[in-house]
């Protein structure tokens, strides 16, 4: 009965009801665009990047890539990562933006170093992620697990070819880095497995979330405005008893 009596009130007050559409949607619309009302436009939110991989072997020219129980090969993964960790000098990073053609104030570099904390204490965790954390437009990561001699750099750029430039930029200085390095880590080389692999990358909110909230307003407006009604009805006085029979005739 009280379904029956809810629907009742729905259809008596349907244009309250109605009222609220046209907030909902807005308010869906602003979960997908930007809303100007001065002047009326719509700027969506969506935002398009684009990233570039690239996966560099280090090796040795006089060692086989299959000979695993050499000490020397054992040692290449370690090297691997103390070579991507160079990448994070403040050298390094403006050499790698002045090849790229970028800003070396817009770009940032994260190595190994800056992976998750071993440690799992809050503070910890807090200053690792804050250390991460990008301070421009380009950003490019130089990873090595250490179990194999291979660094992979993936560069991060508003477009797509610069993205492949910031990765082939990075490539090179890596290769001037062990090149100045051959003191202290001879007879080691890098080869670049195939060319940077590029994608772009949409980024944006989703439309499932307008949905949702369209949704969530409109049921909290229906909802608001039954209970307002059904308020409303309760505080009306009752009319009183109808006078007794004989009474009405006396008085007739």
């Amino acid at each position: 009965m009280e379904i029956i009596s809810i629907l009742r009130m729905m259809g008596r007050h349907r244009w309250a009801i109605a009222a609220g559409l046209p907030i909902a949607a807005l308010i869906g619309l602003s979960m997908l665009y930007n809303l100007s009302v001065f002047p009326p436009k719509l700027g969506s939110k969506e935002r398009t990047s684009a990233t570039a991989a690239a996966r560099v072997l280090i090796s040795q020219p006089d060692l086989s890539t299959f000979t695993l129980d050499s000490d020397s090969h054992q040692t290449l993964p370690t090297r691997a990562i103390l070579l991507a960790d160079l990448l994070m000098t403040d050298v390094a990073r403006v050499e790698i933006a002045r090849d790229a053609g970028i800003d070396p104030e817009q770009l940032t570099i994260l190595g190994p170093e800056t992976g998750p904390s071993p440690l799992e204490i809050t503070l910890a965790t807090e200053a690792t992620a804050a250390a991460a954390a990008p301070t421009g437009p380009y950003l490019l990561t130089a990873a090595a697990d250490g179990h194999i001699p291979i660094i992979t750099l993936r560069g991060f750029a508003p477009d797509q070819q610069t993205a492949i430039r910031l990765t082939s930029a990075a490539n090179r200085t890596l290769r001037r880095t062990v090149a100045a390095k051959s003191g202290e880590m001879p007879n080691l080389i890098t080869d670049r497995l195939g060319a940077p692999s590029a994608r772009i990358i949409v980024d944006g909110p989703k439309k499932a979330m307008a949905v949702v909230a369209f949704l969530v307003f409109f049921t909290f407006w229906a909802t608001a405005v039954i209970i307002f009604f059904a308020l409303r009805a309760r505080r009306r006085p009752k009319p009183g008893p109808e006078p007794p029979a004989w009474l009405m005739l006396d008085a007739a």
